[in-house]
């Protein structure tokens, strides 16, 4: 079966990532699903953006130090000088309600206080059904968190090679695994399939790659490039 394909921080061919315009044209566009990264800012609001911090006008802002009213305003300095603004949670959803995309959410913060995660669901909550919507951290504590406010909540644990160890914790908590495209290999795929369990990848952006994958049996391909109809 062909995997299915997810917008890696939206499309961004001609807008910057993670903004409300690569959400626009990802959901115009033809996949699965829509990433997109979530940080909690100085006043406890879910703000989008993929790392911890990012330049305005040459000054770093570190996004834990700001108020996210601030934040929605600042511009993002970036190499192709695209009009770029951090968007909000409900900007994200608010553009793919409606859509056939499913909102793919990685939390990028670790040990968030049950509070504000519960604050994150209720606000997804009113968009969407939380069987439409998955969940993906590098971090334990985030997906514990959901899942025990949502025991039957779709979460998947990203792996990367540093971490590897982290596979058999996934398998043993009965968490799927979004793992590094180089780490992928089909025992690892079978064996989270004999305990329907699913497996994505990432960032798949060459055609080989991604035939690969899709010969192991991946469920979910992340990328920047393809799209469903691609000949993958």
């Amino acid at each position: 079966m062909k995997p299915l394909v997810i917008a890696h921080r939206g499309e961004h061919k001609n807008c910057f990532e993670n903004t409300k315009e690569a959400f626009i044209a990802a959901a115009m566009g033809n996949y699965f699903g829509v990433e997109t990264d979530l940080y909690l800012t100085k006043d406890n609001k879910w703000i989008i953006h993929h790392g911890e911090d990012f330049y305005s006008h040459g000054k770093r802002i570190l996004i834990k130090d700001e108020l996210f009213d601030d934040l929605l305003k600042m511009d993002i300095d970036n190499e192709n000088r695209y009009k770029a603004t951090c968007p909000s949670l409900i900007d994200f959803l608010t553009i793919l309600q409606g859509t056939s995309k499913r909102p793919i959410i990685e939390i990028k913060i670790d040990n968030v206080p049950l509070k504000w995660i519960k604050e994150m669901m209720d606000i997804i909550s009113n968009y969407f059904s939380f069987d439409d919507v998955k969940f993906i951290s590098f971090f334990t504590d985030p997906l514990q968190k959901i899942r025990s406010i949502n025991p039957k909540q779709d979460i998947m644990l990203l792996i990367e090679y540093t971490h590897l160890e982290m596979i058999d914790y996934a398998y043993e908590h009965n968490y799927g695994i979004d793992i590094e495209k180089c780490l992928v290999t089909k025992d690892i795929v079978d064996r989270f399939h004999k305990n329907n369990l699913k497996v994505g990848t990432w960032t798949v952006d060459d055609k080989l790659n991604a035939k690969n994958h899709a010969e192991m049996g991946v469920d979910y391909i992340t990328s920047n490039v393809f799209e469903q109809d691609s000949e993958i």
